[in-house]
């Protein structure tokens, strides 16, 4: 008895050619198998399914995407990023996010733009990397002050509360003293996060006076350290006048 065989191949067994009725070959019974391209590990699909995540820094990065307000594809606009970061207290001008302010605005199509820009986490991962860790704690509500905007209503509430009180009277003991405007005045914080934020005539220059005896005592505890320092320096209170102390 006669026949034709086929020798197997090695990732299966194969199906031997039969004849069809034109009496040709028939083809193979399966398609050869397509690999699909690999996706990157923190691409948005064109809608919110969400990011594929292969890694710790991948996951990282989309959980630091998803601190932020999205739109409906799922995507992100660079102004919400920096609307939620000057509301945790993080301002455009603050350095330590200078590439990541430098690179969104760099990302902007010109004028006049078809439609509002959006990123992907692996977008939003690129411009922020080299300033990732503070964006990355404000995004996370992990700064000094968690809860940033309550601070800021609350001294907004004082200044109101006390910007028309005009009794009193500047010093006139200094000169310099003497000359400032009476009615300036302004509340400004900074925590030790950098959270920052400024009401009233915060822009105003004014003389430091005495107040300047604090910054100098820090900046020579940086540069020569507390055991040099307090050689010199005291740290309690001495009792004698006020600019007796250093």
């Amino acid at each position: 008895m006669s026949g034709t065989k086929t020798k197997p191949r090695p990732d299966g067994p194969s199906t031997p050619p039969g004849p069809s009725s034109s009496g040709a070959p028939s083809p193979t019974a399966t398609a050869p198998a397509v690999t699909a391209p690999a996706a990157s590990p923190v691409e948005m699909s064109p809608v919110a399914a969400g990011p594929v995540v292969t890694s710790p820094a991948d996951a990282a990065h989309v959980d630091v995407f998803r601190s932020f307000g999205r739109d409906h594809t799922g995507r992100l606009s660079p102004d919400q990023v920096l609307a939620q970061l000057h509301q945790a207290g993080i301002l455009p001008d603050d350095p330590r996010i200078a590439e990541t302010v430098a690179n969104l605005a760099g990302a902007r199509p010109a004028p006049p733009e078809p439609e509002p820009l959006v990123m992907t986490v692996a977008e939003l991962a690129a411009a922020t990397q080299r300033n990732s860790s503070i964006i990355s704690k404000a995004a996370r509500g992990e700064l000094a002050v968690p809860d940033f905007p309550a601070l800021v209503a609350d001294i907004r509430r004082i200044y109101a509360e006390v910007v028309a009180d005009t009794r009193g009277a500047v010093a006139d003991y200094i000169p310099q003293l003497a000359r400032v405007d009476a009615d300036q005045f302004a509340i400004s914080v900074c925590t030790v996060d950098g959270q920052r934020f400024s009401i009233g005539d915060a822009e105003t220059d004014f003389c430091l006076q005495s107040v300047s005896k604090a910054v100098n005592y820090c900046l020579a505890l940086d540069e020569h350290g507390p055991d040099t320092v307090h050689r010199h320096v005291g740290r309690e209170p001495s009792g004698v006048g006020f600019n007796e102390r250093f």
